[in-house]
């Protein structure tokens, strides 16, 4: 049964976060991680991360056209090369569909106007139900940040909301009983 493994990983907020950010990035794929998306919030590390990892990667933002949409998520699950997905929090909202090869997302970077629903949409990329590999989702946070303590809060109450822990998930049966007792309400 394939589970959502989230994970907060804090780095000294003194550290040059775009630094931070790609190491952590090439770190993940020289560990063997075949397909990550990377969600962004602010133009200038997404246009960082865009030009650092432009061989290996493909990216789109709010002004991609739908045929460079189509091409870059056709390249990232054909193209064995194209290992990175880079993209911002807010177009997860938009319709961003089918990263579903994606073993792992890396939440770069926020601001504090993220809610539990940008979290849900930027994992729902990947997630899908009758996944049968486990997500790993990694949030890139500064020590003893304000929005260290709103992703922390954020995941407590999605998990509590959803009654999940780290590691849990549910069976496609267990997940179509749930939709059918709340469509009898």
């Amino acid at each position: 049964m394939p589970s959502i493994k989230r994970e907060i990983i804090e780095f000294p907020a003194t550290e040059n976060k775009i630094q931070h950010i790609t190491n952590h990035i090439k770190n993940t794929i020289e560990s063997g991680v075949e397909k990550l998306i990377v969600f962004t919030y602010w133009i200038k590390t997404f246009s960082a991360l865009i030009e650092e990892f432009k061989k290996r990667s493909e990216s789109i933002y709010s002004k991609s056209t739908y045929e460079e949409r189509t091409e870059a998520i056709t390249r990232f699950h054909e193209d064995p090369s194209c290992s990175i997905f880079i993209t911002t929090i807010p177009i997860s909202v938009m319709g961003l569909n089918d990263l579903t090869n994606a073993s792992h997302i890396v939440i770069a970077e926020f601001n504090q106007k993220l809610t539990i629903n940008d979290i849900i949409q930027a994992e729902g990329r990947a997630w899908y139900i009758g996944r049968k590999d486990p997500l790993t989702i990694q949030f890139l946070l500064p020590k003893k940040s304000p929005e260290s303590s709103l992703v922390r809060s954020i995941i407590e109450s999605q998990e509590s909301i959803v009654g999940l822990g780290e590691d849990a998930s549910l069976t496609d049966e267990e997940l179509a009983r749930m939709m059918a007792a709340g469509k009898n309400r």
